[in-house]
């Protein structure tokens, strides 16, 4: 396969820059966001309305794939994108960061990770070669490879074995991979640490990666201490290849990161949000849940072009959500995919002089 990236342009001493990302279902523009469907969808939002919601890739999680549907389903189907009828590119996330989520389900080591399902109580050892070859098995356009992520107050020295774990986790992973294909890329990891982040970034651009994530970062740390790791973990990342930020969802947090040199983001927020009840508009974030909003008769967002804003109200989103109706959360959540997409499109618009 041939460079599947393409630098368009960088805006010089912000680091802010575009570029394309070639797949086998179709081209990304960067910078970037994912909309996140986790379980092979977005909920309450059908696969067929991403494009008209600007999304150009989308988000789903290997770990919970495996255990349903599982991976020869998959296959038998034709892959995620006839099972999920997923008309855009799709990315996998290995599961790093449940494992380290759901840590009373797991036990990491050398060979791998045994983790127990919490919903059906299976069992499986996962492994570098296991995940990135279901991955590929499942036609996944982007698999990003088994890390080992950790709590960022874990210690120096956990941190240490973390970052060694996971490059000879990434060797074993890309020895592992076809690479006809699926792009595969590396996680580096390293907490709070600079200098750990570097050397694990610099171990990750040695081998022969698609592109790069960032993990184990947004989980509890303080916001500086975020975006000073994120610095030296891109210090030690060529320019010539995307950057992935994982798991980077404020928008003004994105902004900042793009403006560093982050091409690509995911984030939960703008979905399990809208579940609760919260808007992202221009304005800032709205609860539509509150009573203040009982007569609005307006849009939510008066600045948005999106099908809810073009045909609902707050007034309408508060009662629906009052009573309990599922259609408050679909509409909220179409919300603020197409928000999150139409903000990075206006990123790129500025990000540089093409």
């Amino acid at each position: 396969m041939s460079a599947p990236f393409t630098l368009l342009g960088q805006n010089g001493a912000a680091k802010g820059r575009r570029g394309c990302l070639h797949t086998a279902h179709g081209v990304i523009e960067t910078p970037n966001f994912m909309p996140v469907g986790t379980y092979g969808t977005l909920r309450g939002v059908p696969s067929h309305l991403l494009p008209d919601l600007g999304a150009q890739v989308m988000l789903v999680n290997f770990l919970h794939l495996f255990f349903y549907p599982g991976p020869e389903a998959l296959a038998r189907a034709g892959g995620v994108h006839r099972f999920f009828s997923i008309p855009v590119p799709v990315l996998a996330d290995s599961g790093g960061y449940q494992v380290f989520s759901l840590g009373s389900h797991r036990k990491v080591g050398e060979e791998g990770v045994p983790f127990q399902d919490p919903r059906s109580g299976r069992k499986e050892l996962f492994t570098p070669e296991k995940v990135t070859q279901f991955e590929e098995s499942m036609g996944m356009d982007i698999g990003m490879v088994l890390d080992v992520c950790l709590p960022h107050d874990a210690g120096r020295k956990a941190h240490e074995k973390a970052v060694a774990v996971t490059h000879r986790w990434a060797e074993r992973a890309l020895a592992a991979a076809s690479r006809e294909r699926m792009l595969v890329f590396g996680i580096g990891q390293g907490g709070t640490f600079p200098d750990l982040r570097r050397r694990s970034a610099e171990g990750l651009a040695s081998l022969p990666f698609d592109g790069y994530g960032i993990g184990g970062l947004g989980i509890g740390e303080e916001p500086e201490r975020t975006f000073e790791a994120l610095e030296a973990s891109l210090e030690g990342l060529p320019e010539d290849k995307p950057r992935y930020f994982m798991g980077m969802g404020y928008p003004q947090d994105i902004a900042r990161a793009v403006a560093m040199g982050v091409d690509l983001f995911d984030c939960v927020l703008p979905t399990r949000n809208a579940r609760n009840g919260q808007l992202f508009t221009s304005r800032g974030v709205i609860n539509f849940k509150r009573s203040v909003f009982k007569e609005v008769h307006a849009p939510p967002d008066p600045a948005c072009a999106c099908p809810v804003c073009r045909h609902y109200s707050l007034a309408y989103l508060h009662a629906m959500f009052r009573q309990r109706e599922m259609s408050a959360a679909v509409l909220a959540t179409v919300h603020n995919v197409a928000y999150y997409l139409d903000f990075l499109a206006k990123i790129r618009e500025n990000t540089a002089s093409i």
